[in-house]
């Protein structure tokens, strides 16, 4: 779900991206910088990537080790917090 969700995002993202820097600097990019040059295409776009790849590497990692208790964990359990009454 978060890949897709992630690369859904980047789908949409991307042209409007594209769109609104080569609109603003006539052009296709010379440098990708924040500095407001001529011919700079500022590079929010890959911030927002690596933001995303970083939230969908964290799921995986999750949904990779994550696995839920045993039974015989949940009995131990419930046997220690009676016990500690």
């Amino acid at each position: 779900m978060w890949a897709s969700a992630y690369v859904l995002a980047l789908l949409v993202l991307t042209p409007v991206w594209i769109a609104t820097e080569y609109a603003s600097t006539d052009g296709w990019p010379e440098r990708f910088s924040s500095q407001g040059n001529p011919g700079d295409w500022d590079p929010w776009i890959f911030w927002v990537a690596l933001g995303g790849a970083v939230l969908v590497a964290i799921a995986a990692l999750k949904a990779y080790f994550w696995r839920p208790p045993t039974e015989v964990e949940i009995d131990r359990e419930v046997k220690r917090l009676r016990e500690g009454r």
